[in-house]
This record gives C-alpha cells, sequence and structure tokens, in this order.
C-alpha cells in the first residue's frame, strides 16, 4: 500500500467539498458554514467512501476480502446518510416550526436545528461519482 491508498479518497472527499463551496459561490449563498457543514450537493461522505471504494477495487481486486468489507462500509454511509439523517432533518424542521409559534422569550432560550444534514439520493450520486472519477483521474495521473 502506497500513502496514494490513503490519500486519494480523501481528496476525493476534499474535491467534492470544494464543488459545494463552488456551487453555493455560483448562487451567491457562500458563507463559511458550509465549509464544515453536512448536506448539500455533492456529497461528500459519498465522495470519500466511494474513493475507498475504487480505490480498493483497484489496488485489491474485486474478489477481495479488503473490498467486500469496504463494500459493506459504503453501503451503510450511504443508508445512513439518505436514509438517518435525512429523517432527522424532518424532525429539526418540525421542531423549528414548533418552537416558532412559542411566544419570542421562550424562541431565544431553544436551538434553532440544522435542517440539511441528510443527502438526498441525487446528492449521494454526485458525490459517488466525485469519488470514483477522482481516484480513476488520481490514478491515470500518477500511476
Amino acid at each position: 500500500m502506497t500513502y496514494w491508498t490513503f490519500l486519494l479518497p480523501i481528496i476525493a472527499g476534499i474535491v467534492a467539498q470544494l464543488i459545494k463551496i463552488i456551487i453555493e459561490l455560483a448562487r451567491g449563498t457562500f458563507s463559511w458554514h458550509v465549509v464544515k457543514k453536512y448536506g448539500g450537493m455533492p456529497s461528500a461522505h459519498a465522495a470519500f467512501i466511494f474513493g475507498l471504494l475504487t480505490e480498493v477495487a483497484i489496488t485489491d481486486g474485486l474478489a477481495s476480502t479488503t473490498f467486500a468489507i469496504a463494500l459493506i462500509v459504503t453501503i451503510l454511509i450511504i443508508r445512513d446518510a439518505t436514509g438517518y439523517r435525512r429523517d432527522m432533518d424532518k424532525h429539526a424542521r418540525a421542531i423549528n416550526t414548533l418552537s416558532a409559534l412559542l411566544p419570542t422569550a421562550q424562541q431565544t432560550r431553544l436551538d434553532h436545528f440544522d435542517d440539511t444534514i441528510g443527502h438526498t439520493p441525487w446528492q449521494a450520486a454526485a458525490g459517488a461519482l466525485v469519488g470514483i472519477l477522482t481516484i480513476i483521474i488520481g490514478h491515470f495521473l500518477l500511476f
């Protein structure tokens, strides 16, 4: 294993985050909050984990135990990002809506919850594509 096996999936996640920033800049809605926030297009989680899965497929092969483990972890992470965390978005919106009905004095004592921590299937798919392409391009340029 070279250090690129470790670094390329991380670079894939960073590339996805940079794309997210570029999209926000193009919309005119950029703030530094977007750099560290969850959710958005494309999914940096999906880019990272699909980058890792692709790297393992290239270096160890599709029939390896390492690939099987990476595939299982990928399924769990994508399921979490598009399922569980999307449900958390719905709960956050409901709580925020209910807290807005309270008197102003009581509202200030409550936290406002971020309701964009999950990913749509399209955001996850775009992140997966970024991850796969980053690894393939990385291998083309480095090896």
